[in-house]
């Protein structure tokens, strides 16, 4: 009689299980997640085959981050990468940890908050705009997800920064993915983004399915094309046809161990150059590097690809990772269609790659050097460029380039 809890009521355990799950799935229903509902860090593969090591070391760090963030929401985390490296599922795995431990989530793809916020103003409309807008600026977590996707017109850039600013300043959580570099993010949006004091930002690197569908990737044909297959001797009969193969062997050997610099093989047609190319990024790698390998005409059809409306690649995110790529294989440069376009969008890698000196390997026919040429001068430059000229028999019809040439000595 003299218990404080006297005359009190308190739910039973099966009443409080059974509310613990309406409130829950009540989350669930706000958040937005849809499918990624059963997104989970338990159930999250930080590796995989085919992926370098320095892939997966980013990964680590991004589920490092986004468990730390859902374990103690605070600030920013912004997750930054290709598509396909992850970025969304580990945003969603946050987002369902944060509601399991109670916290109200709202996940949005930043283009269909957009369209939403501009059907806002619809007479007809199911939620008016300044009702979505509340709710965006202060949701206890908000997840955007694909910043830089929209279309940056001013409106859009003006709603999105007024966003981000109300809850920089008032400390409310918010976890962002990007694909996009983030020097094409506003200006104003990067400094609240980026503000070391309250945000957390992480680069997971280039676009695991753009990888994963052949661009950049090694050819699986040529996954065999190792140095150990490479044929020094081959069909060679003259000693300068096997000494030019020996000599282009080691120099890939040395570049594919520690690339620095440039190196250029030229030559005629089917002298190997391809296979010396291909070995090179399998042994990068088999070491972890990060490796972009392009058959050159295929890489412009790319290009030309994602100026198309339908395309779901950006056209200056491709572009910015073929600039960027720690190592670039430019295989079979020359054999394209030498249309303005063309020319000017190699002249624009080849000059990126030459001034910022990241190691690269092209392959080529015959190059003429007293060619008055842009991009010529560049690839012929003695301070950045090793030069190997490769004077082997065709490997598909054995014609070897130094019959035409007088006083041969067969060795």
């Amino acid at each position: 009689m003299n218990h404080p809890d006297f005359g009190h009521a308190f739910p039973c355990l099966c009443r409080i299980q059974r509310n613990e799950a309406d409130r829950l799935a009540r989350l669930e229903r706000y958040s937005n997640l849809g499918v990624l509902r059963g997104v989970v860090f338990e159930t999250l593969e930080p590796s995989g085959p085919g992926v370098s090591h320095e892939a997966n070391a980013r990964y680590d760090a991004a589920l490092r981050a986004a468990r730390a963030f859902a374990e103690a929401p605070d600030g920013s985390l912004l997750l930054t990468g290709g598509h396909g490296t992850g970025k969304t599922h580990l945003a969603a795995a946050a987002a369902n940890r944060l509601m399991a431990q109670g916290h109200p989530v709202l996940f949005t793809f930043v283009p269909d908050l957009l369209d939403q916020l501009r059907g806002g103003y619809a007479d007809d409309a199911e939620l008016s705009h300044d009702e979505v807008f509340e709710q965006v600026k202060n949701v206890s977590v908000l997840v955007l997800d694909d910043i830089g996707a929209h279309n940056g017109t001013l409106w859009a850039e003006e709603k999105l920064f007024q966003v981000v600013n109300h809850r920089y300043l008032n400390g409310l959580p918010t976890i962002l993915t990007s694909a996009v570099p983030l020097e094409r993010l506003d200006g104003r949006l990067q400094s609240k983004l980026t503000d070391p004091r309250t945000a957390i930002v992480i680069d997971m690197g280039g676009s695991a399915k753009m990888r994963d569908a052949g661009l950049g990737s090694i050819p699986h044909a040529m996954e065999r094309l190792t140095f150990d297959s490479f044929k020094p001797v081959g069909r060679a009969r003259y000693r300068e046809s096997r000494e030019s193969l020996a000599s282009a062997l080691q120099v890939s050997r040395n570049f594919a161990k520690s690339p620095d610099g440039w190196l250029l093989l030229h030559g005629p047609s089917g002298s190997g150059k391809t296979h010396l190319a291909a070995a090179i990024a399998n042994e990068q790698r088999d070491l972890g590097g990060d490796v972009f390998f392009a058959f050159v005409p295929e890489l412009l059809d790319h290009l030309r690809y994602t100026f198309s409306p339908d395309s779901r690649i950006a056209y200056d995110e491709l572009f910015d990772r073929i600039k960027q790529a720690p190592v670039l294989i430019l295989d079979d440069f020359g054999s394209h269609s030498s249309t303005p376009w063309a020319k000017e969008k190699l002249y624009q890698i080849i000059v990126y790659r030459h001034h910022a000196l990241l190691p690269t390997v092209i392959t080529t026919g015959e190059v003429d050097e007293d060619l008055a040429d842009p991009i010529v001068s560049r690839m012929m430059d003695e301070r950045l460029v090793r030069s190997i000229k490769v004077l082997a028999p065709d490997y598909r019809t054995g014609r070897d380039p130094m019959e035409s040439h007088e006083n041969r000595g067969i060795d």
